[in-house]
């Protein structure tokens, strides 16, 4: 029998140690209490439903990740509510659109774009807005609004796009791919000297510490689970510079929705009546009357970063190719 060995995607090493795994029919069933139902098979094409599906964290960077193999491909994400994806509102809209003004910073690239929300508003900003996205019909849609459609994989983008953006997007996208830093290393082609990237993802030490059986932060979906930590890695695996680092604020009202929301995932794991209980209410109303929104020890779902490429440097891959 072949045993998998498994290589961390951030450092590359081949030591790592299994902390959690679920069964495909867990998972399943899990994605199923959120109210999207997919068939084991559809999840995870070739394995049966006692199949464990593993998180494993690596030992030399502490970096938490998942088979590569198991990346959901478009059938998956079809099935997903657009809405969760497509989100007209998030905190990282604005903070980039005032951190492109602010460094002066014109011709953006969105890469992952959705149905363009965060374009349209940088496009009322003044910016000149580019979208990449797999999806057509996003594609379509952002064409529509006026904005620049990048489509297909980037290895078959235009030449001409090389070295010329100001700044490109990545608005919960490591997260999704096989290889992060790969990915990041060829788009930086596409960056002028001195181009930032804007990076979202969601935080492992946020308030998704209370949901640990979230599917969502599991394969297929999720591939990787970010600390600050890792994106200040990150950076300097890339030999850019980390400009600012932080994370989203965290309100009363999500910890609730996290904690109601773990409540009943655990009682479909583990095969349990729902418990009525009012305690996550209470806890949440002490949190947003005690100002503890206002702490730093406390952090909301995501981590965001600005990260500037060297002027002049050329980019080399950890393992010696440079792209």
């Amino acid at each position: 029998m072949t045993i998998d060995r498994f290589r961390c995607p951030l450092c590359f090493s081949f030591e790592y140690q299994v902390i959690e795994r679920l069964t495909v029919a867990q998972i399943s069933d899990l994605w199923a209490e959120n109210g999207i139902t997919f068939l084991p098979n559809n999840l995870f094409p070739g394995k049966s439903l006692t199949s464990h599906i593993e998180l494993m964290q690596c030992n030399d960077c502490r970096f938490l990740f998942g088979d590569s193999r198991l990346a959901g491909d478009s059938h998956f994400y079809d099935s997903l509510h657009s809405d969760i994806y497509y989100s007209a509102e998030r905190p990282e809209f604005p903070r980039t659109i005032h951190f492109a003004k602010v460094h002066s910073l014109n011709k953006v690239l969105d890469f992952g774009c959705g149905t363009g929300a965060f374009l349209d508003k940088a496009k009322l900003s003044g910016l000149m807005t580019f979208g990449a996205e797999l999806n057509e019909t996003a594609l379509q849609h952002i064409q529509s609004q006026g904005h620049i459609a990048l489509p297909g994989p980037l290895d078959t983008w235009n030449k001409e796009y090389r070295g010329s953006f100001d700044l490109i997007c990545l608005f919960q996208v490591l997260e999704h791919v096989p290889s992060p830093m790969e990915l990041l290393l060829k788009l930086s082609s596409f960056l002028k000297p001195g181009g930032s990237f804007s990076i979202s993802v969601p935080n492992r030490h946020g308030v998704l510490r209370l949901s640990p059986f979230e599917p969502s932060n599991w394969p297929p979906h999720h591939l990787s689970h970010w600390r600050a930590k890792d994106l200040r890695h990150l950076a300097k695996l890339i030999n850019f510079s980390l400009l600012q680092l932080g994370t989203d604020r965290l309100y009363g009202r999500r910890v609730e929705q996290v904690l109601r929301n773990s409540i009943n995932q655990q009682a479909r794991l583990f095969k349990k009546a729902p418990a009525q209980t009012s305690w996550p209410f209470f806890l949440s109303l002490i949190y947003r009357f005690t100002g503890l929104k206002f702490c730093p020890f406390f952090h909301g779902d995501s981590l965001f970063c600005f990260m500037q490429k060297p002027m002049s440097v050329r980019n080399k891959h950890p393992l010696g190719d440079s792209i």
